[in-house]
């Protein structure tokens, strides 16, 4: 497992090398005067305060990446949730109303793009008269709920297909049959291996979330590095540009990194694969 996870870490160093040369000439080129002291790549003061550093000397699961951070775990959080249960409904009843009603609204979550589905949820909302933007500020939980179910929705769709597919192979399986003849639990053997493809696919699904949170964050006026970034591209702010986009390549390359490990922990086999 050691030497596994070494050579998946070993990994990250080109992908980041060759991530961070390609931001830097892409931010090269984008508007803003490279003249603009504070738009000269390299400033550690800007780079803290806008994303690490929370206003008046707060925690930094107060700053623009705390922020940013606890929306991605509760996006995640009821993606996983919300999409498992359905999966293993779905897969317990195969052709149920609900198996059926499942899949077409799982194909509309997965196609729809987290810009429509942001956009058509605030115009919603303005319609109703309410404010999408957390008007009391984001202290509170509720004020997340709406932006998290947007932003975890493709995942949720996504995570529930896959691991009613996943589900409806194991119990085809031989080992399944047996274990089932002799009357033991199958919560166990099935769920270890129908995981196998859920956990593996928990990377790309992170990876896309923190692309999404961009749109998710300027739509609904959320404190984040989303928004942070956003504003920086409309002012040209080549060091924030800078910061962010390399900030994002390393989380979602940790969040490969991190499905890659606990897809070998289920399944021992993938720890012989090449490199």
């Amino acid at each position: 497992m050691t030497a596994y996870l070494f050579r998946r870490a070993l990994w990250l160093v080109p992908i980041l090398l060759v991530v961070t040369s390609v931001s830097f000439l892409l931010v090269q080129v984008a508007p803003g005067s490279p003249q603009d002291g504070s738009s000269q790549i390299g400033a550690e003061a800007l780079w803290e305060q806008s994303l690490f550093t929370a206003p008046e000397d707060g925690t930094l699961w107060q700053s623009r990446f705390g922020y940013s951070a606890h929306l991605l775990a509760a996006a995640l959080l009821i993606a996983l949730l919300l999409g498992a249960a359905w999966g293993v409904l779905a897969a317990l009843r195969p052709g149920a109303w609900y198996d059926r009603a499942g899949q077409a609204l799982s194909a509309a979550l997965i196609s729809v793009p987290g810009l429509v589905l942001a956009a058509l949820v605030v115009a919603i909302l303005a319609a109703w008269g309410m404010n999408p933007q957390a008007a009391a500020g984001w202290e509170g939980a509720g004020a997340w709920i709406l932006p998290a179910v947007v932003l975890g929705a493709g995942a949720m769709g996504y995570t529930a297909r896959l691991l009613k597919e996943a589900l409806l192979q194991v119990l085809n399986q031989n080992y399944a049959l047996s274990v089932r003849a002799r009357g033991a639990p199958l919560t166990r053997h099935l769920l270890r291996n129908a995981l196998i493809p859920v956990v593996r696919a928990l990377g790309p699904a992170l990876s896309s979330m923190l692309v999404g949170s961009i749109l998710v964050e300027t739509m609904f006026g959320f404190p984040g590095m989303g928004q942070a970034l956003a504003q920086a591209i409309m002012q040209g702010d080549r060091a924030l540009m800078f910061s962010a986009v390399i900030v994002y390549a390393m989380l979602a390359a940790l969040a490969n990194l991190g499905s890659d490990v606990l897809a070998a922990f289920l399944d021992p086999r993938l720890r012989s694969e090449d490199w």
